[in-house]
């Protein structure tokens, strides 16, 4: 797993701008992808004008999203032992948000 970006301090959200709870966004894989694959191709759909911070907390949220639906797909399947090692990974990365960016 990549290391996500140590942003632990508070990072400014604009106004009206709400971190989405991935882990209850959608049941399907696909979609929690698609929201990772949009925010990570224009990140203006969450930060209409990202500082350095929001960026980071951007790739972070899209690594998130993406590894939440590996998991989510590998549970599916029947590979339990890979889905609780993505599990684990989701958890590091929930760690190192902001605590402003958590649900």
């Amino acid at each position: 797993m990549l290391k996500p970006a140590n942003i632990t301090q508070a990072i400014t959200l604009p106004d009206g701008v709400e971190i989405p709870n991935l882990d209850c966004m959608t049941m399907d894989p696909d979609e929690l992808e698609a929201w990772g694959t949009t925010l990570q191709a224009d990140i203006t759909t969450l930060f209409p004008h990202p500082t350095v911070g929001q960026r980071n907390l951007a790739m972070s949220l899209v690594q998130y999203a993406h590894t939440r639906a590996a998991a989510m797909r590998a549970r599916m399947e029947g590979r339990i032992s890979v889905a609780l090692r993505l599990e684990g990974d989701c958890e590091a990365i929930y760690l190192w948000l902001p605590q402003n960016a958590k649900w």
